[in-house]
This record gives C-alpha cells, structure tokens and sequence, in this order.
C-alpha cells in the first residue's frame, strides 16, 4: 500500500483500516512524505505506530526535502 501523508497520524491508520476490513491484503506499506507544518518527529512517531499496529514494513518511498534525514 502506498499512502501519502505519512507525517499524519490519523490519515494513514483511517485508510489502512477502511481496506482491511474491505478484504485488501498488502505486504509492506509505503509512504509519502512531503512535510506540511510538521517536523520528522512526527514522521518518526508515526512510522512506529504503524509498524507496531500492522506488524508490516514501513518505507518512506517518495519525499522532497530532508532527504537525508528520511534515509
């Protein structure tokens, strides 16, 4: 699943969630971060909430600043 907003936490667990009680199967989930008013601690904060909520890998597959940071 790649999913845009990663640096929001409700975002991302709102959308999962809608897919996985429609059936949807994934791997590992990818996502987005293109910061809007938040900082890499909130990147962070919610990279681990996913990870611990959906037992999946978490990538960061797509961003534009902070490059070095996100790897």
């Amino acid at each position: 699943m790649h999913i845009a907003l990663a640096d929001k936490m409700r975002k991302p667990v709102f959308w999962l969630d809608n897919m996985i009680a429609r059936g949807v199967t994934f791997d590992v989930i990818g996502l987005s971060y293109y910061p809007g008013g938040t900082d890499l601690d909130d990147l962070k904060a919610n990279l681990l909430d996913l990870t611990e909520r959906y037992h999946k890998y978490v990538n960061v597959v797509e961003y534009s600043i902070f490059k070095k940071e996100v790897q």
